[in-house]
Order: C-alpha cells, then structure tokens, then sequence
C-alpha cells in the first residue's frame, strides 16, 4: 500500500532508479469525494536523487515545501535545477 509523505524507487532499466515522493493533492484545499465517502488523490512527483535524500532525512513536507516555493509543486519536470 502506498502512501502520502512515503518515497519510492521504480526501476526503469537502468542503473538507477526513478525516485518519486507521495503526496496527499488537495487543490486548493478542496476534499475529493464520491457519494458522502472522502477519499484522498495520490500525487506521485518523479524528483532527482538528492532531493528523494533531502526527504528521506527531513521529511517528504519539507521537500514538498521547497518545491512550492519554487514552483515545481506538482509537476514532474526533472528539466529543473533541483531544489536540495
């Protein structure tokens, strides 16, 4: 199972891993549900290496923090300067 906060590898072939971190989306704030039952999205965001370790050191929020406030949040664009 997976979940928000967690980080992941998924193998692509290669040497090295794709490196992704969970995130629980909630546009602005707003619930997702279906029927009266609330459900979370799972937002998957690829990022580089240091910043899979930044977050596995200091938390996915911390990283997820800095990638808002840079505008990364919530795209997977590793066409970017990494931001730990």
């Amino acid at each position: 199972m997976l979940n928000p906060n967690e980080t992941i590898e998924v193998p692509n072939g290669t040497d090295e891993n794709n490196c992704l971190i969970l995130d629980n989306y909630k546009p602005e704030n707003k619930e997702f549900k279906i029927g009266d039952r609330s459900h979370h999205l799972l937002l998957c965001i690829e990022v580089f290496r240091s910043e899979m370790e930044f977050a596995r050191k200091n938390g996915s929020a911390k990283l997820i923090e800095l990638l808002k406030e840079k505008g990364f949040y919530p795209y997977s664009d590793l066409d970017r300067t990494p931001v730990a």
